[in-house]
């Protein structure tokens, strides 16, 4: 769950940048069919960058590096004699923002399924007749005129006066468009992204786009331009009913603005490529991985280096699959609390799900499936002596008792615990005491 709530984060990251092109360049031009894909565009380009795998040419340096740096874990004491983890004693903030999260996402859920039911009711409520290809529904518990997939509603006064031929084509042309699809699609990703306040902005910039377009489209039918503005103004104080319908009276001032405006200059389209520096800054940051040759590490080399194989001895995460190592042993300052503190282990960033191998031969001792401090992880005991620790875990593929062989893939990475980002943590301890897993590595 950990690791699903780093990805909605930086969803969330995505969203936020890529709107704020919009906001700040692109919202005023009247290029409204550019502006609805670009929203689009925003919603599934934000959801798909977290998710792509690419690699880094070599070379490359900087933001990559950079953001995995993060990927620290807070060293906590093990018990030397029985090498039980010490658990973090300080509040589980981790697992309260979780929950709250969760809450939020309930009621977001609970709020779309009776906006659904609501629109289901007022779509129902009245005599339903084909009009133009579309299901028009004549109501008399409704007040304003609205439209959802191919229904269009209207309260009974818009039947006979004039009004009724503008305000259905409006509704129409809604329907024509498919805008309630963008709407739906807004409407999910709002569910998981509640707690991220721009979603709301794209969506009201959405709709927004919609009744530009609406209205361009009943404008080109040859309605008089004077006359439809004027029926924009007769019921500007209407609300709209669900969240989910588009709403002939909404938007009014911002609409009547647009429709007087002038066209924007062709020229103008090359503020739409003002999102290319931005994709590729979300690329680096959260898609590119590094290869074997761009990050290079002094202990790379997973050959046996001892005569036993029950030595530590290769790196726990095959060469090319580890971005960097992100601390080694020693004092260091603890990533959250900022104090300084041992740090028993060596911390390498991968991507999530990359293969934990065990350094040795040895025996399962421990298999810890807990979410709090090191998060999952696995002890395995290497004869009399040693003893290694595989931390932050995302999956655990071995069970307790098991023996394992050098090389053998006991795990996947992950950030399954108090972590600021996905890396595995190794510990070595020879005669019950931590020592340097540099040592135990190939130079």
């Amino acid at each position: 769950m950990t690791d699903f709530f780093v990805y909605l984060c930086k969803v969330s990251m995505c969203l936020t940048l890529l709107y704020g092109i919009y906001f700040l360049f692109l919202r005023k031009e009247t290029f409204l069919i550019a502006n609805r894909l670009y929203l689009l565009g925003t919603v599934l380009l934000s959801w798909t960058i977290p998710l792509l795998n690419l690699t880094k040419p070599v070379g490359w340096s900087g933001i990559q590096e950079e953001w995995m740096d993060l990927g620290e874990l807070p060293a906590g004491p093990f018990s030397e004699e029985q090498l039980q983890i010490d658990e973090v004693s300080a509040f589980d903030w981790g697992s309260a923002l979780m929950l709250i999260y969760l809450l939020g996402m309930v009621v977001m859920w609970l709020r779309f399924v009776m906006q659904g039911r609501l629109l289901y009711r007022v779509v129902h409520s009245g005599e339903i007749q084909k009009k133009e290809g579309v299901r028009l529904v004549v109501s008399q518990k409704i007040a304003q005129p609205l439209s959802f997939f191919r229904w269009v509603v209207l309260p009974e006064k818009y039947v006979n006066p004039i009004q009724g031929s503008y305000v259905f084509a409006h509704e129409k042309a809604h329907v024509n468009q498919w805008h309630s699809f963008d709407l739906l699609v807004v409407e999910v990703v709002q569910v998981f992204l509640w707690f991220n306040p721009f979603i709301y902005f794209l969506k009201k910039s959405l709709k927004q786009t919609h009744e530009y377009l609406a209205d361009r489209e009943v404008l080109h039918r040859g309605f008089c331009k004077i006359t439809y503005m004027q029926a924009l103004y007769e019921e500007v104080l209407h609300r709209n009913i669900s969240s989910l319908a588009h709403s002939f009276y909404s938007s009014t001032k911002n609409r009547i603005t647009m429709m007087t405006k002038s066209k924007s200059a062709t020229w103008s389209l090359v503020k739409y490529t003002l999102m290319t520096p931005v994709l590729g800054f979300l690329l680096m940051a959260f898609s590119y991985q590094n290869t074997a040759n761009s990050v290079a590490l002094p202990f790379m080399e997973t050959e046996v280096l001892f005569e036993g194989r029950n030595i530590p001895s290769i790196l726990p995460i095959k060469e090319g699959e580890c971005n960097k190592m992100t601390s080694g042993f020693g004092m260091r300052k603890h990533p959250i609390t900022k104090k300084q503190k041992m740090h028993k282990g060596m911390d390498f960033s991968a991507e999530v799900g990359v293969k934990v191998m065990a350094t040795a031969d040895g025996v399962v001792a421990k298999v810890d499936t807990t979410h709090k401090g090191y998060g999952q992880h696995i002890i395995v005991k290497h004869g009399e002596q040693y003893s290694t620790v595989y931390a932050q875990l995302s999956s655990i593929e071995v069970k307790e008792g098991q023996q394992v062989r050098r090389g053998e893939v006991i795990g996947l990475v992950g950030s399954s615990g108090m972590s600021t980002g996905p890396h595995l943590h190794y510990e070595v301890l020879k005669n019950g005491i931590h020592v340097n897993p540099a040592d135990y590595l190939g130079k």
